[in-house]
């Protein structure tokens, strides 16, 4: 007699569209934009035209820096009965970053039905864009050979004729033990070649021991004894968008003569709930420029001050509506003249362009575009410049990089006027000194602590400059661009 033992193998239960949904769903919510895009494409596998599924396919790219294809899926997403009202403006800022103005515009107009002020705002923003286009760049942008796969973001100047920044790279182990290998981003420092400002190799910054990791981007004192950063959440190929949960907050060391940070303390004015990050301390170290999206600014991010008086800092000031808008105000730095930043709602090229903005009699009054360049399609912020050497960096996610986000060089080529302040007595540096640009018609501008401040001519200009300061004699000095 013979028995037989019959098996079967069953096929593991395949996951319907409900299941799939709710994981790519929860991994929206957790910012975890990488994961969910594998269980959206599967969900539309199953329902191929689910309006849900594809706007939020399409916004992940969006976040992933992956505009082409956040693109496709917007322009199937945007014709769907029942799509999220949110669709034409996420498309639009898509088809901007792209340069694909016309298009844009288009989505921005149909928005503008449901939000009228906003969406009028940025198809004029389209309009404005292509007038830029037409422009020559003053700059000349190159990509740095620190630059990885991995991001590489928040350029600061440090000391004398170095930089430090922030990378996800993997590829270089520290040492000693506080390296685990996962973490999301560490701080390196490079040398600026004195002629070029091209960077060196990199080495790891000493930063605080046992805690070198998710800091940045940070500011240093002008004698490098003193640090401001931020502790980050960044995730390597997410940009910095404040819909990809930001959690910033500001921290303040002193800073050891080999680099390692002490007496590390929180900022006074962190805000729970909300993100305080992006420092700029000042040459002279009395203020702090910040941005934060705490309650009761004019937007998202703003930006704002803190003064330094008996050794604390003041409750942050915010900058006021010239400088701040609806949108987002992020990566300030003030030379001690002039404050960069980077703003998603002032009119320019891309998604963050880089603005300048100018003060008289302390009161910010103008703010101006950076132009070609700095500027483009894409999304570029963390400006920093030396004026002297007329060279800068900047971060930026735009075409022809080697990651989602790299550290530009910035030169600039257009012939500048530096004037130098100076006592006459014995040729100390005049700080704060003032100078009225009044007959060429521009306004007062203040000098930097040592002294300089730097201009592009005006074309065609034959007028007369006054330079005071309290204490001292006007001088009178003039300027001829004519010829």
């Amino acid at each position: 007699m013979f028995a037989f033992l019959a098996s079967a193998v069953l096929p593991l239960k395949a996951q319907n569209f409900k299941s799939l949904m709710d994981k790519a769903n929860k991994q929206y919510e957790l910012k975890a934009f990488n994961l969910a895009v594998r269980h959206y494409e599967d969900a539309l596998q199953k329902r191929p035209e689910d309006a849900e599924a594809q706007f939020k396919l399409a916004d992940c790219y969006r976040h992933l820096n992956q505009m082409e294809a956040a693109a496709q899926w917007f322009g199937r997403a945007v014709r769907q009965r029942k799509t999220d009202p949110l669709t034409p403006l996420y498309y639009g800022h898509v088809l901007k970053a792209l340069g694909r103005y016309g298009e844009a515009f288009e989505q921005y107009k149909e928005y503008s039905k449901r939000d009228p002020v906003a969406g009028e705002h940025y198809a004029a923003s389209c309009n404005y864009a292509r007038a830029m286009l037409l422009g020559d760049s003053d700059y000349e942008v190159l990509n740095e050979a620190i630059n990885t796969n991995a991001a590489e973001f928040g350029a600061t100047f440090y000391g004398a004729g170095q930089v430090v920044y922030s990378s996800g790279r993997k590829d270089i182990q520290r040492s000693s033990t506080d390296w685990t290998g996962s973490a999301l981003n560490q701080l390196f420092a490079a040398r600026m070649n004195s002629e070029t400002g091209a960077l060196s190799s990199p080495i790891f910054f000493p930063s605080t021991v046992g805690e070198s990791f998710n800091q940045g981007p940070l500011s240093f004192s002008a004698d490098g004894r003193m640090v401001v950063f931020t502790k980050n959440n960044f995730v390597d190929g997410t940009r910095w968008l404040e819909s990809s949960g930001l959690e910033l907050n500001l921290f303040e060391a002193e800073v050891s003569g080999e680099g390692y940070w002490t007496r590390v303390v929180p900022f006074a004015h962190n805000v729970t709930g909300h993100s305080t990050g992006f420092p700029s301390l000042s040459p002279d170290g009395e203020r702090l420029y910040f941005a934060s999206d705490r309650p009761d600014g004019y937007g998202g991010f703003d930006i704002y001050v803190s003064y330094k008086v008996s050794g604390r800092w003041t409750e942050p000031e915010n900058l006021g509506p010239i400088v701040n808008s609806p949108g987002n105000e992020i990566t300030p730095f003030f030379d001690g003249t002039d404050l960069y930043f980077s703003s998603n709602w002032h009119h320019g090229l891309g998604g963050y362009d880089v603005f300048k903005a100018r003060a008289n009699n302390n009161r910010w009054v103008e703010v101006v575009n950076e132009g070609l360049g700095i500027n483009t399609s894409r999304d570029d912020y963390g400006f920093v410049m030396n004026g002297v050497q007329n060279t800068g960096y900047l971060t930026s996610n735009r075409l022809g990089g080697r990651g989602a986000e790299d550290i530009y060089r910035v030169q600039g080529v257009r012939s500048q006027i530096l004037l130098s302040v100076r006592n006459a007595a014995d040729g100390t540096p005049i700080a704060g000194a003032e100078i009225d640009f009044g007959s060429c018609g521009n306004g007062v501008v203040t000098v930097d602590v040592n002294g300089m401040y730097r201009f592009k001519p005006i074309a065609g200009a034959t007028c007369n400059l006054i330079i005071r300061k309290e204490g001292y004699q006007d001088a009178y000095l003039s300027l001829n661009t004519t010829v």
